[in-house]
């Protein structure tokens, strides 16, 4: 199951955007932990939106921060889209703390279309 959703994120990462391993100039950002709010607004927008900046060759979508949780899966923070430890409305998969954020799979597939 993580597996399944790992493989999504590098699929993501390194062939839809656009990544060429032979270019010397690949943009790459991060996505994942709200890192730019620092605690306070403006909080980091939907995957879907960074998805629609054509700089962008590599999208990096991250925060492991337990990499065995329950069920011996990795556990995962979203901050402020998916976070099952501040919204208890985000399912996690049974018997694991790894959450299913149904919108970032939206995202994700909107942004292999582009």
């Amino acid at each position: 199951m993580s597996f399944v959703f790992l493989s999504a994120l590098l699929l993501l990462a390194l062939g839809v955007l656009g990544f060429d391993i032979t270019c010397n100039s690949n943009v790459a950002i991060y996505w994942g932990q709200n890192s730019g709010a620092s605690g306070s607004l403006p909080y980091q927008k939907p995957l879907g939106a960074y998805c629609d900046d054509n700089n962008a060759d590599i999208i990096l979508l991250s925060f492991l921060y337990i990499l065995k949780g329950a069920g011996g899966y990795p556990v995962l923070n979203f901050a402020n889209v998916c976070d099952y430890t501040t919204n208890s409305s985000v399912p996690v998969f049974p018997g694991t703390q790894l959450m299913h954020c149904s919108d970032m799979g939206r995202d994700i597939k909107y942004c292999q279309s582009k």
